[in-house]
């Protein structure tokens, strides 16, 4: 084989165990710059370690260098806490060893030409192997990336730690007590991983429901204090005949409690705009914060004045107040000078949300359970997911979607 092939087969086996150690640490990690370019960087890093320089009377090697390569590249790369890199690099390293002792295991004693063929096969199936067990356990990675307690990475990072030193540790074994502990040690590492799947599980269900709770409670909250204040202004003639009542006898303590109690939801900013009052309440309530806020926006609302909404009139506050939570937040932070276009109508027994805001989203993954939040780094958006989660117990429908630097929402929900 002539060098030329050879440094190109080099590159390739090189690049390919780069790959897959990219691969494994996007899959649980957040990045922090582009996949393209963190795809090369491993690449290149991985290349790095395989360099031996001749000083003269020694041959200086970087191999084991490999190791700090990928520890730089899971702390400075990625979002994320300490722990949970710890984790994971901790991992990529228990793979990487595994991918060694397979190799090592597979080499046999025959005349050079077939040690090399023989290596050459080897390397490539070992690594291909290596990235056939990243892609299944991304295949059950949960779609949420919520992370999880210090302490449960702590509790997580026991078992990938205590594989590494078993590794290392110079057992005498046979061949095929070789082949077998590794696999073992394989099998226990990626029920790890399943652990891990369904801690983050029950963590994002939890958070979702302390979300989907206190949502409802605020929104029951704000239909209890406007239905309160409703029914106030349907009883002002009766009380404000009472407050003359008390003024006229000089009873000044009752007079002032009464007034006390007409006066007391004077503050909200409710405001009639389609006359089906919960769905006024959410508007008067979002456009009041889009005006202090200086947000611009358009309406187009064509609702009934009989709309019967009483069954879900907490999900159908919760779906329009977090669409508008986020078109506001959206245009807050971007500082955009375009304005919200809300509108709203009913349709052959269809309640139709159709709002668009400007964005300056560039990559969005709405495909996933849990959609990362552009608004935060680190944070996620929960909101979005609400929204869905509240449309689809409503069998209704939902669409997000964004092109030309504006982002769309598309709510339908039978109502009848």
């Amino acid at each position: 084989m002539s060098d030329f092939l050879f440094l190109l087969l080099a590159i390739f086996l090189v690049g390919l165990q780069g790959w897959y150690i990219a691969v494994y640490l996007t899959s649980f990690l957040e990045l922090k710059f582009s996949r393209k370019r963190f795809f090369l960087l491993c690449i290149l890093a991985v290349l790095s370690t395989k360099i031996t320089v001749n000083n003269g009377t020694e041959m200086i090697e970087f191999r084991y260098m490999i190791f700090l390569i990928i520890a730089c590249l899971v702390v400075f790369c990625f979002f994320g806490s300490i722990v949970q890199k710890m984790f994971h690099y901790f991992y990529i390293v228990f793979l990487f060893l595994f991918q060694n002792k397979l190799l090592v295991l597979s080499q046999g004693k025959s005349d050079p030409d077939e040690v090399l063929i023989q290596f050459i096969f080897s390397y490539s199936s070992i690594t291909i192997l290596a990235i056939l067990i990243v892609g299944f356990l991304y295949y059950f990675k949960n779609s949420n990336e919520i992370g999880l307690e210090n302490r449960e990475y702590l509790m997580l990072s026991v078992a990938p730690f205590l594989s590494i030193l078993l590794f290392m540790y110079p057992f005498d074994f046979s061949v095929w007590e070789e082949i077998f502990f590794s696999l073992a040690m394989m099998g226990i590492n990626m029920m790890n991983i399943f652990l891990y799947n369904y801690l983050t599980e029950k963590t994002y269900l939890l958070q979702q429901q302390i979300l989907v709770g206190a949502q409802n409670q605020h929104y029951e909250d704000v239909l209890k204090k406007q239905q309160e204040l409703r029914t106030l202004k349907h009883d002002l003639k009766n009380l404000l005949l009472g407050l003359n009542y008390h003024v006229y006898n000089e009873n000044l303590v009752e007079a002032k409690l009464l007034l006390k109690e007409i006066t007391a939801g004077s503050i909200d900013t409710y405001v009639s705009y389609t006359e089906c009052w919960p769905i006024d309440t959410i508007l008067s309530s979002k456009i009041s914060q889009m005006k202090k806020q200086n947000v611009q926006f358009t309406l187009e609302l064509k609702v009934p004045v009989d709309l019967m909404i009483d069954d879900k009139v907490v999900d159908i506050c919760a779906i329009l107040g977090n669409i508008l939570d986020n078109a506001i937040e959206e245009c807050v932070r971007i500082e955009s000078e375009l304005q919200i276009n809300i509108c709203i109508y009913y349709h052959e027994k269809k309640l139709i949300f159709k709002v668009t805001n400007p964005t300056n989203i560039k990559d969005l993954n709405i495909s996933n359970k849990l959609i990362k939040s552009s608004k935060k780094r680190g944070r996620y958006g929960l909101g979005i997911n609400s929204i869905r989660e509240r449309v689809k117990r409503l069998k209704g429908y939902s669409d997000f979607s964004w092109k030309a630097n504006e982002f769309k929402v598309i709510i339908v929900l039978p109502i009848g």
